[in-house]
């Protein structure tokens, strides 16, 4: 009654992920859910409910048919949830992988991730589950630019990190310092610069990164 029904065809069939039946502990054989198992937390997030013929409702089912408690947080994401079915299984272990940013350079700015976690400087380590897609992007103080990232991420495009491991991320942001041309003199004439950004005339001050 929960919806929670996973159908396949011939074509595409669902496999169950579930173990010989056998005595896994209780008054009857059951089939174990495998840690493949579409089925493991796969049940009602409300709540864990069984249908009661006398009553013709729902009533909270606190233990699977073995006696077991649930809901128990069989898919490792730490969140518990019941597994539809005779057998809740296991708490699986949780494997968490850790992200360290630092910030480099003589510039300033900050870094933050999604999902959230990294606010760096301030909170630059987090600990992730494994497999979590992390993006992390930069922004800058004024008089700074942001010169790209190192380690596990290269380049100045937002960083994606998949966490199957730990991982360190460099951030250099750099400095801005300012070009100013005055004309000066009876004469005229103009003044130009390579790269550019000088144009004066009209355009007589442009701000360029450290070392330019």
């Amino acid at each position: 009654f929960g919806g929670s029904d996973q159908v396949g065809s011939l074509a595409a069939p669902v496999e169950p992920g579930l173990g010989a039946l056998a005595a896994n502990g209780g008054p009857t054989a059951t089939h174990a859910l495998l840690a493949v198992s579409p089925a493991l937390d796969a049940g009602d997030a409300t709540g864990c409910r069984a249908w009661d013929p006398s009553s013709a409702t729902d009533v909270p089912l606190a233990v699977d048919q073995r006696g077991e408690g649930r809901p128990r947080d069989g898919d490792g994401d730490l969140d518990a949830v019941c597994d539809p079915g005779a057998y809740e299984a296991p708490d699986a272990p949780v494997v968490t992988h850790l992200l360290v940013v630092s910030p480099l350079g003589l510039g300033s700015g900050r870094v933050e991730s999604a999902p959230a976690g990294i606010d760096c400087p301030g909170d630059c380590e987090q600990v992730y589950l494994e497999g979590t897609a992390v993006s992390l992007a930069a922004s800058v103080d004024p008089g700074s630019y942001f010169a790209g990232w190192t380690t596990d991420c290269t380049g100045t495009a937002a960083c994606q990190l998949q966490m199957d491991g730990d991982r360190a991320v460099g951030a250099t942001f750099g400095r801005l310092f300012a070009l100013t041309v005055s004309r000066v003199g009876a004469g005229g004439g103009s003044v130009s610069s390579a790269p550019p950004g000088i144009a004066c005339g009209e355009d007589c001050s442009e701000e360029f990164a450290e070392g330019t």
